[in-house]
């Protein structure tokens, strides 16, 4: 199963209460001044995609949660329209 994710990039902007709420340790990166993730380029695309913290990837974030990835793909999906709603 794979995770419908548009690359809109609007998560990437929540990147300000990651950061907030989470140690170095499970989220490595900056933060710029509107809120975004400093990996995040003008394309909407991550720069370290590959490499990417355990809480940037949605499919092993399941895993570690042990939900079952259907059921956490369908709460990503409804925080990503709630952000789709928000940028808008």
């Amino acid at each position: 199963m794979e995770y419908k994710c548009e690359r809109c990039g609007n998560c990437c902007r929540q990147a300000w209460a990651v950061a907030k709420y989470y140690p170095k340790d499970v989220f490595p990166y900056g933060v710029k001044a509107d809120g975004s993730c400093e990996m995040l380029d003008e394309n909407n695309l991550c720069k370290v995609y590959e490499n990417r913290p355990l809480i940037c990837n949605v499919k092993k974030m399941a895993e570690v949660m042990n939900v079952s990835e259907e059921e956490f793909y369908r709460e990503n999906e409804k925080w990503c329209s709630v952000y789709k709603e928000y940028r808008q």
